[in-house]
């Protein structure tokens, strides 16, 4: 018996999607995720780690940490500004 070359053949099997493709350990892979933005104590700790001086850090609306390196200046004894003349004499009651 012989096949006659008139019959179709049968279409591919559909792609294996959706549950059972996590079943079998197959399917498209997951995306990679974005990652996440570094904490104000995860960039303190990586400066006192790699021995930098920081003055001071500050953290921007949009969620960046700014390092400013340097010694942080102490504030002068000899203030020409005194605040004495700012402040009331009496207590307001």
């Amino acid at each position: 018996m012989t096949q006659s070359p008139n019959i179709p053949k049968s279409p591919p099997p559909p792609p294996i999607t959706g549950y059972m493709a996590a079943v079998e350990g197959r399917g498209a892979p997951k995306p990679a995720r974005k990652p996440r933005k570094p904490t104000l104590v995860s960039v303190a700790k990586q400066a006192s780690k790699a021995a930098i001086a920081v003055e001071r850090y500050e953290v921007k609306p949009d969620g960046t940490v700014v390092v400013v390196t340097g010694k942080p200046e102490p504030a002068a004894a000899d203030n020409p500004w005194p605040l004495d003349e700012f402040r009331t004499k009496e207590t307001k009651q």
